[in-house]
């Protein structure tokens, strides 16, 4: 975090036009930070965050326009965008929730992309009716695909998310698949106190034992009096030995992510995690389900890079299974999250 708030500004543009689109949400991917755009297509908006970051720009009837920026110590960035037409018209985006199939899909989606964390039941998907499905394909697996973000809340922390889609398959009878989205987190205002702190606490527990908690206690190395324990049945983690691969994998980028970033590898294709698990004097686990495996969500990049707060330089470059990977959008947090009294 830094202590100097960063301005980002810029103007959102019709890509073929060239006119300016007001009322465009232009936001950092992951966070709370963001604005919608002026009249005249400009948005500004201020960050204590720094390193890397997608900047994203949408708006109905417009493919979401992504940039990759990095969050220094300039106090100005500058950012345009253009955003070019689906050829989706706002008529068209209608309910169409109106046959069995399309709910029983919507059913099973809805329990693919929560997940089956603790706080699964909190979490309530507002705007459905703009997602299409495709007819499963030979695997079983359907596409998803949404007219405008995706909307929902999450009432036991207390955030309302925009997900703007760019690659979603489920399998509905098994729930295997991935989800690639850009979110916007918007803070809710609590009712009372009560709700309030109900929401730091419920923040501070979806944090204990995530992915981010455990990389931030292993790059501070203190992983396992934080209750984390790397298994024997997966790989170990190291230290990048080819720095020259960053400057290979992310051109332009190399030097800030290295000054800001630590570029790891994994020594085996996966790596299992345990968090408060219980292990028998015969070296059996009781609660193998607080056990998550991690590799990597590419073979084209071989590391991954982590900050010192445990956010994923580009979250892609990782898969989880186990724990993590059944929690999903029930326990989302945005990146800026701490685990302070603060929160």
């Amino acid at each position: 975090m830094a202590q100097e708030q960063i301005q980002i500004k810029g103007v959102v543009t019709d890509s073929k036009t060239g006119e300016p689109v007001p009322g465009a949400n232009v936001y950092l991917s992951g966070t709370t930070s963001g604005q919608q755009t002026n009249a005249d297509g400009s948005y500004s908006f201020r960050t204590k965050l720094k390193g890397g970051y997608t900047l994203v720009a949408s708006y109905i009837g417009y493919e979401p326009q992504a940039v990759d920026i990095f969050v220094d110590d300039d106090p100005v960035i500058h950012q345009n965008l253009s955003l070019k037409l689906t050829g989706i018209e706002l008529d068209e985006i209608v309910v169409t929730a109106s046959n069995e199939g399309w709910f029983k899909r919507f059913k099973s989606f809805s329990q693919f992309f929560i997940g089956m964390g603790r706080y699964s039941d909190e979490v309530t998907i507002l705007n459905g009716e703009v997602l299409d499905f495709s007819e499963p394909d030979g695997d079983g697996f359907i596409t998803v695909s949404s007219k405008l973000p995706l909307r929902f809340i999450n009432t036991a922390l207390g955030y309302e998310i925009a997900a703007d889609f760019l690659d979603v398959v489920f399998n509905p009878n098994t729930y295997d698949g991935r989800y690639v989205v850009y979110t916007n987190f918007t803070e809710m205002n609590p009712s009372n106190l009560q709700q309030h702190d109900q929401w730091i606490q419920n923040r501070q527990s979806a944090y204990i034992g995530s992915p981010k908690h455990f990389f931030s206690s292993y790059l501070s190395g203190n992983y396992r009096s934080e209750g984390f324990r790397i298994l024997r049945e997966g790989g170990q983690i190291s230290e990048l030995e080819d720095r020259s691969l960053v400057y290979q994998f992310y051109p332009g980028q190399g030097t800030q992510i290295l000054n800001n970033y630590h570029a790891l590898t994994l020594t085996e294709y996966q790596m299992a995690i345990g968090h408060d698990i219980r292990i028998e004097s015969s070296g059996r686990i009781q609660n193998r389900e607080q056990i998550s495996y991690v590799s990597y969500g590419s073979a084209e990049v071989p590391f991954f890079i982590v900050s010192d707060n445990g956010n994923l330089y580009d979250p892609k470059q990782l898969e989880y299974s186990g724990k993590w990977g059944l929690e999903r959008a029930s326990v989302l947090l945005p990146l800026e999250y701490i685990p302070t009294t603060s929160n």
